[in-house]
């Protein structure tokens, strides 16, 4: 898995330099319609609540009108949210408990959001890695050694509504949660950032989901979509 780590950091560096050079050449294909059937599973991979909403809502109706299975997978709790509490909640979160407390929230937020989409509480799952550390996981935290969140405080999920609680903040484990996740759903189709998505958490996830496809062999058609990128799409 070291080596596969190396392999995929090395391909994220390579790329950013060719994005950089020659932007033209490698700007993603924009795809307006997606054929979606009864037949298929479609499963949307989120870096943090509100992700999956702001990419995906019209993939997720779409599917469930055609009869598809639609599963969400969420990689944080979105517990980084400085600005959040003051402007909504008349509070600042300054302890890992107040911390702690917004990625219950969003996760709430995220169950509302997901049941006006038409999704079902069984169709959500959570695992509620750090937000904000994904991309320090997957450079890091490939040993034994657990990654402290510098918000929450903590090494390990510390979130009842995650399907993983407590277990340990390490980059192993944020591979193999989600390609447990493929493994039982099987889907058809994923949706997961592209990395050239400029926010950390969204490119780690791009490559723990590209890993984790390739580590299981498994080749459902691939929708990539970006929500941080500078002056991309062109026009605007």
């Amino acid at each position: 898995m070291a080596v596969a780590a190396c392999i995929l950091t090395t391909a994220m560096f390579a790329s950013a330099f060719i994005m950089a050079r020659f932007p033209s050449a490698v700007a993603p294909a924009v795809q307006t319609e997606v054929a979606v059937t009864n037949a298929d599973r479609v499963l949307v991979v989120s870096p943090h609540p509100d992700d999956e909403s702001i990419a995906c809502s019209g993939l997720i109706q779409h599917a469930l009108e055609a009869g598809a299975q639609v599963r969400v997978l969420w990689m944080t709790a979105g517990d980084h949210n400085i600005v959040g509490p003051p402007l909504f909640w008349r509070k600042a979160a300054v302890t890992p408990a107040q911390f702690r407390d917004i990625g219950h929230r969003r996760m709430q937020e995220a169950m509302a959001a997901a049941n006006v989409l038409g999704l079902s509480p069984e169709d959500l799952i959570f695992l509620g890695y750090p937000d904000a550390g994904l991309s320090d996981i997957f450079m890091k935290a490939w040993t034994s050694k657990p990654y402290r969140s510098g918000l929450t405080n903590v090494t390990s999920v510390p979130y009842a509504e995650s399907t993983v609680a407590r277990q340990p903040q390490t980059a192993m484990n944020l591979l193999t949660d989600p390609e447990q996740v493929m493994t039982s759903f099987q889907p058809t189709t994923v949706a997961y950032p592209n990395l050239i998505d400029d926010h950390p958490d969204h490119q780690a996830t791009g490559l723990f989901v590209t890993a984790g496809l390739a580590d299981l062999h498994l080749s459902p058609r691939r929708l990539e979509y970006v929500l941080h990128v500078n002056g991309w799409p062109r026009p605007l």
